[in-house]
């Protein structure tokens, strides 16, 4: 039974990165560029083992490197992220 990730905008942006957008996406860094590395060589029980303990970065890679439709996904997320909330004017919210 697969359990339910929910990807932070940094994971996000550092996928993005990985898979080559300079415009979304953010450096990660020497570590998260070799996590991804390993990620994309490993076989499905290794990568079973590095989702217990990076489950975003798994979630993220295979969306993204297995589905058409991944990185459009990725980028709408990360574009969703730099919405600031507080300057929206939500109908119904709390006014305190």
């Amino acid at each position: 039974m697969s359990s339910r990730v929910v990807l932070s905008p940094t994971v996000v942006r550092h996928t993005l990165w990985y898979f080559g957008d300079r415009n979304l996406g953010e450096d990660g860094g020497s570590f998260v560029a070799r996590l991804f590395q390993l990620i994309a060589v490993a076989d499905m029980e290794n990568r079973g083992k590095l989702s217990e303990h990076w489950p975003e970065h798994v979630s993220a890679f295979a969306v993204a490197a297995t589905t058409p439709w991944g990185m459009d996904w990725l980028r709408g997320l990360a574009k969703a992220a730099e919405v600031d909330v507080d300057q929206l004017d939500m109908i119904g919210a709390d006014r305190g």
